[in-house]
């Protein structure tokens, strides 16, 4: 896969589109199935790649393991 890029262990990329805009895909991971969900589209690559980020970060947070109550 080349144009892809790495965080916190998932793969994704921003390729180039020939709209003007700029959408992620993620890879190969368990959070790829975000990519059949709208997707927002960004006016810059570099706002795609903020949003991937955020994306990956959120739902790294929602899919941690919850702490078990002490009793």
């Amino acid at each position: 896969m080349s144009g892809t890029s790495e965080y916190k262990g998932i793969t994704y990329a921003v390729p180039n589109t020939d709209d003007g805009k700029w959408r992620w895909v993620i890879y190969g991971s368990r959070l790829a199935a975000l990519n059949a969900q709208p997707r927002a589209v960004y006016a810059t690559r570099d706002d795609a790649v903020k949003g991937v980020k955020l994306v990956i970060d959120t739902e790294l947070k929602l899919q941690a393991p919850k702490p078990k109550a002490k009793r």
